[in-house]
């Protein structure tokens, strides 16, 4: 317990308070755009929203992967040297996965009468959403680094502008029942927070991206967080399985109604997560 006293007690409240404030915003962004769907567009239109979402975020874990918390053990020291790595590795996981995304899609399935499954529209907005696989792959590599640093006060700026474009965007797209539109929200607030988030740190650190030795540095990477990755995908299904079944086997509106309740647990179950996100540094 020494080694948690004073300034790093101090260092820990604060990254912890960054995140949970920054996860707020982001919660609260995701639960307003809902919301509004659901004033302008009605619940059906939330219930496919959901679906396009949830979808996606599987596709989340395989970009994350587990890589963050490895990539801190291994590279701690160099952390530096090695970000443009990590950065251009995710990015290339991204669009790896795309070809796969467009796949799966044009396969899945669909009863036009009972309305349950996955529609022509809504595999078209799942298409369109998987482009924030990138911008996601940028974000998560930007969170190693405020991690190793503990400074997470600088993702507060970046979040918000995020969440004003995010906004911005989902509120002229319901109030012209432009459905689409709704998706190219999150790939713009996604692109803003990891420009945004990086002026931060380049400001701040004077952190400079470049790629060295890049394949023996994914090939080790790869290696050593797969059985984490794992971990973290079986427990996302575990987590988010009902969301599939929904759509399956009942109609939008319920899976609509259903995801608007999700919302508000989100938020509650994230600040174990992020003490520990603050402490790890420490650890290591």
């Amino acid at each position: 317990m020494k080694r948690f006293s004073g300034l790093e007690l101090r260092k820990l409240s604060i990254n912890t308070f960054a995140q949970f404030l920054v996860r707020l915003i982001g919660s609260f962004g995701t639960l307003l755009a809902t919301l509004l769907i659901a004033y302008f567009l009605g619940y059906d239109s939330v219930g496919s929203f959901t679906k396009v979402t949830a979808f996606i975020a599987s596709f989340y874990l395989l970009v994350d992967f587990g890589m963050n918390s490895v990539f801190l053990k291994i590279h701690f020291k160099d952390i530096d040297r090695q970000m443009g790595n990590l950065i251009l590795l995710r990015i290339s996981i991204s669009l790896l996965l795309l070809p796969l995304v467009f796949l799966i899609t044009s396969i899945l399935p669909q009863n036009e009468l009972l309305g349950t499954g996955f529609s022509d529209i809504e595999r078209a907005a799942i298409i369109v959403y998987s482009l924030t696989l990138i911008s996601f792959g940028i974000y998560n590599s930007l969170q190693a680094y405020y991690q190793h640093k503990l400074a997470y006060r600088l993702t507060i700026i970046p979040s918000i502008f995020s969440f004003l474009t995010m906004i911005g965007i989902i509120f002229y797209a319901v109030q012209h029942s432009n459905f689409f539109l709704l998706f190219t929200a999150y790939i713009f607030s996604g692109t803003v927070y990891s420009i945004f988030g990086y002026l931060f740190i380049k400001h701040t650190f004077r952190l400079s991206l470049t790629s060295r030795s890049f394949f023996k540095f994914s090939k080790n990477l790869l290696h050593s967080s797969w059985p984490l990755g794992i971990v973290l995908f079986f427990n996302f299904m575990y987590a988010r399985t009902d969301i599939f079944i929904l759509s399956l086997y009942q109609q939008n509106t319920d899976v609509g109604i259903y995801g608007i309740s999700y919302r508000f647990f989100d938020v509650a179950i994230a600040l174990p997560t992020y003490l520990a996100n603050s402490t790890y540094p420490l650890l290591l």
